[in-house]
């Protein structure tokens, strides 16, 4: 409504429907980019609920990335395999190896000797994500899962997913130096227990090959290290990448010569102009 009155020139990070809307309307510009973020279910493999591996590929089989993405978030998301975004250096391209499939889940489950299961998912308040935590909860239903969903405030949030007691997490991340390692080394680093890899992950190869690519300048030694850790990461499934949205703005036409690029925070006004 501000925008449409003249209250503000521009706003970011736009919901689906209301970005769907002001991209029909002829007085506002609205532009949608790829950034530098990505979506994580997480799961606390140190739990007992979560500690098989069948279990955590049997929620990974569970989850329909392209109805999130298409249905749920209108197209501006792209689903996700690997951790981190195409346009961050030394992403991979991946096969997803567990693609939406109920009854592989149910499958894996029953194998696994699970019966019951009840798990909790906690996220912080955030339109989109507890859209999509709906759709997990449906989605987990059907193979015999029952969820509960937790919002709470992001002090609130930020404390109850670095108690030993967090099953499932949900969380946006953006990898703000467009370099893996910022990313995949506070996911998936031992040394980060439990403050970023909330995952509670620890692999002693994961961490040696994580520091490699820390000391070792050369890009193609960067490169391979980055590769293996984000293969081992989507087989292990310490975290689903659910998918990576697309950066959204909308803007009055009056505004004109501005710069961006994945995010808001790299808006660049210098060589901007605001007419009457």
């Amino acid at each position: 409504m501000e925008l449409r009155s003249g209250g503000v020139d521009m706003i970011f990070n736009v919901p689906p429907d209301n970005f769907l809307t002001l991209q029909a309307d002829p007085a506002i510009t609205t532009g949608a980019i790829d950034g530098w973020s990505s979506t994580h279910l997480i799961l606390n493999v140190a739990n007992p609920k979560l500690a098989d591996l069948r279990v955590r590929q049997a929620l990974a089989h569970a989850i329909d990335k392209a109805l999130i993405a298409e249905e749920m978030l209108r197209g501006l998301a792209k689903p996700g395999v690997a951790p981190i975004p195409p346009t961050v250096r030394y992403a991979v391209s991946l096969e997803e190896p567990y693609p939406y499939d109920a009854a592989a889940a149910r499958a894996l489950l029953a194998e696994a000797g699970v019966a019951d299961l009840q798990l909790r998912l906690d996220l912080y308040q955030n339109p989109d994500l507890e859209a999509v935590a709906q759709v997990l909860q449906f989605a987990f239903d059907e193979i015999g899962v029952e969820l509960e969903i937790r919002v709470q405030d992001f002090s609130a949030y930020t404390q109850a997913v670095q108690s030993d007691d967090m099953e499932l997490a949900m969380t946006g991340w953006g990898t703000v130096t467009l370099d893996a390692d910022y990313t995949l080394y506070a996911f998936f680093h031992s040394g980060e227990i439990p403050g970023n890899n909330r995952s509670r992950w620890a692999d002693p190869e994961i961490d040696a090959l994580l520091q490699r690519g820390r000391d070792v300048p050369e890009d193609g030694v960067r490169a391979e290290v980055y590769a293996q850790v984000q293969a081992a990461a989507v087989a292990a499934v310490p975290m689903v990448t659910l998918y990576y949205p697309r950066f959204t703005y909308a803007k009055r036409p009056t505004v004109q010569g501005e710069s961006i690029a994945f995010s808001w925070i790299l808006l660049d006004l210098r060589g901007a102009t605001l007419a009457d």
